[in-house]
């Protein structure tokens, strides 16, 4: 029987670290379903490199009307092939409320098939949550409709946060069995899951609650600095920019959530299209306000040869 994961969490909280932990220590016959909300594939690379059967949704929330279509057409695709797993990792800004509903129409669509949606597992970032949870919707939601919560990155904070973060989640989902974790040491076993019913409700996730996510290219970098540099001045109107940039023949990966940013030189080969390789995705905060900041910035760089494709 093929069983069914959904891995939710904010942007930057580690959903793709602890899915690729997970592929690694398995030997299961494994589908992936990601769903990236920009229009460029970034978090697919390794995966892709892997022999994994991968499905890709982009642009948008699968919780959201103008993808659950497709997502029910992708879960139907990948449980027809019998695998003995299937996980799927949601936008971080994903709202999963109405999982059980999306559910419920793929076990109409599929009576004689089995397969188990054997739970929700919910990434938290230490560092961030507390200030994120008053901010953003969507977080208080992928807790509420999780079995099992990761808080990540606990290296990173101290007892007394730990606690209070640990303390709100109860509050919120008293009953999700609750995890603590960091970088080097979150891959906990499934079986770990609680097994209880989840409230299904509709999604925050519609077309008009879409944040603007813009594409940035690159052509010809001198420096990485002048990507940290831009990046730095576009942080204060951006949820997350990611991508993976050539510079003198170095590959980096670039990724940025909540003003901090990490950029990290790469030493084995980037199975990436080349049409998506020098790109950023900017995910943007702010509304109309946040665009003009970062279009500003852009035209304002236009000597590195910075520009936006979308």
């Amino acid at each position: 029987m093929t069983k069914i994961y959904l891995i939710t969490g904010f942007l930057g909280a580690g959903k793709s670290t602890y899915l690729n932990n997970l592929l690694t220590n398995s030997s299961k016959k494994t589908g992936v379903l990601i769903n990236e909300f920009g229009k460029i594939s970034v978090d697919t690379v390794t995966l892709s490199s892997n022999g994994i059967d991968l499905v890709e949704l982009k642009n948008g929330s699968i919780f959201c009307s103008c993808l659950k279509d497709k997502f029910i057409d992708g879960l139907i695709e990948l449980i027809k092939m019998s695998l003995d797993e299937i996980y799927i990792e949601s936008s971080g800004l994903a709202d999963p409320s109405n999982i059980n509903n999306i559910v419920d129409i793929i076990r109409k669509q599929l009576p004689n098939t089995k397969y188990d949606f054997s739970g929700v597992i919910c990434l938290v970032d230490a560092v961030y949550f507390l200030k994120q949870l008053d901010v953003l919707e969507s977080i208080r939601r992928q807790i509420q409709h999780s079995h099992m919560i990761i808080i990540n990155k606990i290296d990173l904070v101290d007892k007394d946060r730990l606690e209070k973060i640990q303390k709100v989640i109860s509050d919120i989902n008293p009953q999700a069995k609750i995890i603590s974790s960091s970088y080097e040491n979150h891959n906990y076993s499934l079986n770990k899951i609680a097994s209880f019913e989840i409230a299904s409700e509709e999604s925050t996730n519609t077309v008009m609650s879409r944040p603007n996510n813009l594409t940035v290219a690159f052509d010809n970098i001198e420096s990485i600095d002048i990507i940290s540099k831009f990046l730095t001045q576009c942080s204060d109107y951006l949820y997350r920019a990611k991508g993976y940039i050539v510079v003198e023949n170095e590959n980096y990966k670039v990724d940025l959530v909540s003003h901090t940013l990490d950029i990290v030189k790469l030493y084995k080969e980037l199975f990436i299209k080349p049409e998506e390789l020098n790109k950023i995705i900017l995910l943007i905060s702010g509304g109309i306000k946040g665009s003009r900041h970062i279009t500003q910035i852009v035209n304002s760089m236009s000597e590195h040869s910075i520009t936006l494709t979308s």
